[in-house]
């Protein structure tokens, strides 16, 4: 599958792709005003693109002593593509490189119950 990230996420994208992944509670109750703070307070945005459509999408929080990977998404039609993995490790080689360069990285993340072993492979790909 031919899809690119960037380092970037509208507010509409985001809602709606929170919507498709069954987040109904942020995509039909969160306010304008608070999407455009929740997608604005983040150390790294990130978004999975194919064919012109935001199809995955991860949010990094700086937390100061620790980084914080708030949300991962993936369009079901997309799950399975290697979209959540690609955004996992670029999320992780982007704090390697822009985090405390040669120092101790902290990472906090909280799987939803079941998916502890899909995060676990991709930070570890190798």
């Amino acid at each position: 599958m031919d899809f690119h990230i960037k380092e970037e996420l509208t507010e509409q994208d985001f809602r709606r792709l929170c919507g498709v992944v069954g987040w109904d509670h942020y995509a039909d109750h969160v306010s304008n005003q608070m999407m455009k703070a929740d997608l604005g307070n983040v150390a790294l945005i990130l978004s999975a693109v194919f064919n012109g459509e935001t199809v995955g999408a991860l949010r990094l929080i700086n937390m100061g002593y620790a980084h914080y990977i708030e949300t991962v998404c993936v369009h079901p039609d997309y799950q399975g593509q290697g979209i959540g993995t690609a955004l996992v490790q670029y999320c992780a080689d982007w704090i390697q490189t822009n985090v405390f360069p040669g120092g101790q990285k902290t990472i906090i993340l909280i799987a939803s119950a079941g998916r502890k072993d899909f995060y676990e492979e991709a930070s570890n790909p190798d």
